[in-house]
């Protein structure tokens, strides 16, 4: 290998981004920004919560690929499914409107397609 080819600065700062968990986009080198990437799946503390109709979930996603959000009640059947897609690297956040569903004690469900699987109670106050 000739060394000659590589920039060792170019070179250096990938490997310090890449020990910090950071991404860089490689394909938008017009427009260069960090992306963080999560250390592993999160489900983060519903807000608010309690509750009156309107929620949000914000979960953080270290991979790419399906994630279901599931509403369950307290007898553990499913109450609604908030989201079933695909979702990129990141932290996101969705809204769940629960109109129509009575006051009570939910438990919001994230899971990825790789099995992960995390849990969050939340309170519904009409």
């Amino acid at each position: 290998i000739n060394p000659d080819l590589f920039n060792w600065d170019d070179l250096s700062y990938h490997a310090d981004i890449a020990r910090d968990n950071l991404c860089v986009p490689w394909l938008d080198a017009d427009n260069p920004r960090l992306v963080d990437v999560p250390a592993e799946f999160a489900l983060d503390p519903l807000w608010p919560n309690p509750f009156n109709a309107r929620a949000h979930i914000c979960f953080h996603v270290d991979r790419a690929g399906e994630v279901t959000v599931r509403a369950y009640d307290i007898l553990g059947r499913t109450a609604t499914e908030i989201a079933r897609e695909r979702f990129e690297i990141g932290m996101h956040t969705l809204s769940w409107d629960a109109v129509g569903l009575p006051s009570g004690v939910y438990f919001i469900e994230a899971q990825t397609q790789f099995g992960e699987r995390m849990v969050q109670k939340a309170a519904l106050v009409r």
